[in-house]
C-alpha cells in the first residue's frame, strides 16, 4: 500500500511539473508577443 501511494505521489508530481512547465512556456510566448510591440 505504501509503495502504491508513493508511486501515485510521484506520478502526480511529474504531472504537475509538466503542467507547470507548459504554463510557463505559454506565459513566455505571451511575454515575447508583448515584447514585439
Amino acid at each position: 500500500m505504501e509503495r502504491y501511494l508513493s508511486q501515485v505521489t510521484a506520478s502526480l508530481c511529474t504531472y504537475i511539473k509538466k503542467d507547470f512547465d507548459s504554463l510557463r512556456m505559454l506565459h513566455m510566448k505571451k511575454f515575447k508577443a508583448f515584447q514585439i510591440y
